[in-house]
């Protein structure tokens, strides 16, 4: 299944790097728009890099993607543990089969958490308040791509772990998928998402 849907990624990359730079291509060209998305930007770089030190807040917006990912493919989460340790989320069948699972699994590496907020909020600022949502926006973004580097850096790796508080071992959610997929899926997800 893994090489099907890899293959689905290869079909759908060039189609998502094209519209992740038609939208970068907007927000250049309007002064207005990408100046404070800018700052937002390097502001959240250095807000990033003073939060990562907090490991339960990690672990969290790491648990939080899975579950969001969950919800949106009609999964019932039956588990959520989140400790300075590491964390874990359990959830039910539903819509997606293998592809749902691989993007669950995948989800903290590609999915902008953040960024949705901010996105889902933005009819709350009008005109006046604007510049706001776009500082926002590239604050949010900074922490994304400041959280897929981090994800990557951690779970880069085939070694055997225990699932906190349970003696359970696993795999990381790149050990489990596989760097060539993981990889395939994690660019072709940011590219999308992102755009």
């Amino acid at each position: 299944m893994r090489l099907l849907i890899g293959l689905l990624l290869l079909f759908i990359l060039p189609g998502a790097i094209w519209t992740f730079w038609d939208g970068f291509s907007a927000i250049a060209s309007s002064a207005e728009t990408w100046k404070p998305m800018a700052a937002g930007f390097a502001v959240g770089v250095l807000l990033c890099r003073r939060l990562s030190r907090f490991l339960l807040l990690k672990v969290f917006g790491h648990e939080a993607a899975h579950a969001l990912m969950s919800m949106l493919f009609l999964r019932r989460i039956t588990r959520f543990v989140v400790t300075r340790q590491g964390g874990y989320i359990e959830y039910t069948g539903g819509a997606g089969g293998a592809l749902g699972d691989h993007m669950i699994g995948l989800a903290p590496y590609f999915f902008p958490t953040i960024v949705l907020c901010v996105v889902l909020a933005r009819p709350v600022f009008q005109p006046p308040w604007l510049i706001f949502c776009y500082v926002l926006t590239g604050l949010a973004f900074a922490c994304h791509f400041w959280s897929v580097a981090d994800n990557i850096l951690h779970a880069w790796h085939k070694e055997s772990f225990y699932l906190t508080g349970t003696g359970i071992p696993a795999l990381s959610d790149i050990g489990k998928r596989g760097y060539i997929f993981s990889s395939l899926m994690i660019v072709t997800m940011n590219f999308l998402f992102c755009g």
